[in-house]
């Protein structure tokens, strides 16, 4: 509805934090905090926006000026969503112990509660192997989109959800 915008900020905890501005009336609220998501790309659930996806840099060592010296720690880099109030966080199955880390690239697809997702390295869902991958809070694991030796990296998807680009 063009409400609402997001944005990230680093506390005075050393959490990150998610801010959601009201475009209407100006306010502001802390609505999610993380030491984890130095870098959440983060993205309203289209057409409804009732979830924020969030990406979440594991063990990510950055320092007070907001270089980052390390992406993640061996948990890797994983993907949640939240509620638009900031509450009910749920995983999506992608990033270690189940995938490879995420690039950092993902979007929703269509007006669904899927997300397509780019790996930093292939995986195998029985029948296919690749790194562009669909994800869903309701499946036990993703699914990759098509098969390919190549490794690819950003991704979009249609408004209506059946086609997409990647690079």
């Amino acid at each position: 509805d063009h409400r609402f915008g997001l944005g990230g900020a680093r506390l005075s905890s050393g959490n990150f934090a998610i801010i959601r501005m009201d475009l209407r009336d100006g306010k502001w609220a802390v609505i999610h905090e993380s030491p984890d998501i130095c870098n959440p790309h983060l993205q309203f659930r289209l057409r409804t926006g009732t979830r924020i996806m969030i990406q979440e840099n594991r063990g990510a060592v950055v320092d007070d000026e907001g270089n980052m010296f390390q992406p993640c720690n061996q948990r890797g880099v994983g993907l949640y969503s939240i509620a638009a109030d900031g509450s009910d966080r749920k995983d999506f199955p992608v990033g270690p112990p189940v995938t490879p880390s995420t690039t950092g690239h993902e979007c929703w697809i269509g007006d669904t509660d899927r997300v397509m997702v780019t790996l930093s390295g292939f995986y195998d869902d029985g029948q296919k192997k690749g790194n562009v991958l669909e994800v869903s809070h309701d499946w036990p694991k993703p699914r990759v989109v098509f098969e390919s030796p190549h490794v690819w990296n950003h991704g979009s998807v249609s408004k209506c959800g059946r086609y997409f680009v990647t690079d």
